[in-house]
């Protein structure tokens, strides 16, 4: 409204009834709407984290990371899992297309056997040329680590995007054009 913004707390109960609830609130002599789901929330018992470079240039050797997974009470998790890696067009080129059904992007699978709280991953460059069939110059490629906790017998996923991008030096002048300096 031209009034201001309305910002309002309401404690909940420690036993909340779940589900959808309205609220409604008058002022200024109309009446506002809002829906909300109420529903009960679990802390994940693990978390993973991908950590890996947020651009590569198209001349490197490889595309690596590290991946780290513990409890939250600190203890480092321990199983397998599965990494998984899809090379795709930038999301801006994806929503320019159009797609009525998303299509499949080329993709490597990577097994983890064992798994103890660090490991790290390399995908060569010639790996990914392989899978997508040249280089992969200004495509993202989206890292998905899947890992189940052997003790608590639970999964957990995490992941990351890093763009391959060209080494060229691409430069334009701005202004007036450009003049010998001597």
């Amino acid at each position: 409204t031209n009034q201001g913004v309305l910002d309002m707390e309401m404690p909940l109960s420690e036993q909340p009834a779940y589900g959808q609830w309205k609220i409604r609130v008058k002022g200024f002599g109309t009446t506002y709407h809002k829906d909300f789901l109420v529903e009960e929330f679990y802390r994940p018992r693990f978390y993973v984290n991908v950590s890996m470079p947020m651009y590569i240039f198209e001349n490197s050797y490889a595309l690596a990371g590290v991946i780290t997974a513990n409890l939250t009470s600190g203890r480092p998790v321990r199983g397998s899992g599965m990494i998984h890696l899809e090379v795709r067009p930038p999301l801006q080129e994806i929503i320019d297309a159009n797609y009525s059904v998303m299509p499949t992007w080329p993709s490597i699978d990577r097994e983890l056997y064992f798994f103890e709280g660090t490991t790290d991953f390399i995908f060569t460059m010639e790996e990914l040329a392989d899978v997508v069939g040249r280089t992969p110059l200004n495509k993202e490629v989206h890292i998905n680590v899947t890992l189940v906790d052997w003790f608590q017998m639970q999964n957990q996923t995490g992941g990351g995007i890093c763009i391959i991008k060209s080494d060229k030096v691409t430069m334009k002048l701005l202004g007036d054009p450009s003049r010998a300096f001597k």
